[in-house]
């Protein structure tokens, strides 16, 4: 095993009971689907009255239907919007793909100019995997910067190198995915100034994104499903975080989920779930409130659920 240096904060110890990692097959995923602009345009066969009725806050949505690619439903869903933290999706990815299995990320005192506080210490070393994990479920914008500062020097072989250089692997992966309103300014989502986000992208594309996910790489994602994840770090100090998307358990057969908030983007979700006999629906909202979001998205996975239903 060998040891990439990173970056980190301060240290919180917490003392949960430990909740199990539970893997969920990749589930087979067509490629293609629709999407548009406004309600009114959408190309879906469904009776869009269904959703418009729900009284969602959010700017952009997009349904998607992943096993047919089918958009069950889209509001402005083609607008790139702020994305703030849905970004350590795209970052996650970006460096599972570099780092090996095997690596292990040492936290530097780097990270702590990062906003917020996700209580890592400097010098404290990390599973790549592990620290993925812990970067996901409580959105660390520390533990994005830590692993693109890793992947960077595995990529490069300079241990300092910028993060900069996984960003632009980020924004290569966009392309080749045919995500074309994504673009990523930074590994964390955090607004660069107050008229610049960190990265943008539309409804659409989150879903796109996800579904990729689904198929290919859904151990990135699969920890975003569960509550709370508890692990230790390589010195044994074990840590236990809880999952920002505070409705996971609330949603029937969720898959995975990741949250995004910041002053430029308002409130974000995105949801993966299983409706029902590996029908996996993904459901993205743009551009709410802090707690509209989480709102919207349930209200939309039960009109969901009733459309699917009445549709057999």
């Amino acid at each position: 095993m060998f040891l990439l240096s990173a970056v980190g904060v301060s240290a919180i110890c917490l003392t949960l009971i430990f909740m199990a990692d539970h893997a969920t097959p990749a589930i087979p995923i067509p490629t293609g689907g629709s999407s548009v602009d406004t309600v009114t345009q959408d190309s879906s066969v469904h009776d869009d009255r269904v959703y418009d009725s729900l009284g969602i806050q959010a700017h952009a949505v997009h349904i998607l239907d992943v096993n047919t690619g089918e958009t069950l439903y889209a509001k402005n869903a083609d607008t790139a919007l702020p994305l703030a933290s849905i970004t350590k999706i795209m970052t996650a990815l970006a460096a599972s793909e570099i780092l090996p299995e095997n690596s292990t990320v040492a936290i530097s005192a780097e990270a702590v100019s990062e906003e917020g506080d996700s209580g890592f210490t400097n010098g404290e070393i990390w599973q790549a995997r592990t620290l993925r994990d812990l970067t996901l479920v409580m959105s660390s914008n520390d533990g994005a910067h830590a692993l693109a500062g890793a992947a960077a020097a595995f990529l490069t072989g300079q241990p300092g190198a910028s993060s900069h250089d996984i960003v632009s692997k980020m924004n290569a992966k966009a392309d080749e995915l045919e995500l074309t309103s994504m673009q990523f300014t930074n590994e964390t989502g955090l607004d660069t100034d107050e008229q610049e986000a960190g990265a943008y992208g539309s409804a659409h594309d989150v879903s796109q994104l996800m579904a990729y996910i689904l198929k290919n790489r859904l151990d990135v994602l699969e920890v975003t499903a569960q509550p709370t994840f508890t692990t230790t770090n390589e010195e044994g100090q074990q840590r236990i975080v809880v999952n920002t998307n505070p409705i996971v358990g609330q949603i029937p057969g969720i898959l995975a989920s990741k949250t995004g908030y910041s002053a430029l983007a308002g409130g974000n979700l995105v949801v993966a779930y299983d409706a029902g006999l590996q029908h996996p629906i993904i459901i993205t909202v743009l551009g709410s409130t802090y707690d509209d979001r989480f709102i919207d998205v349930k209200k939309l996975v039960t009109a969901t659920d009733e459309l699917l239903k009445n549709t057999k």
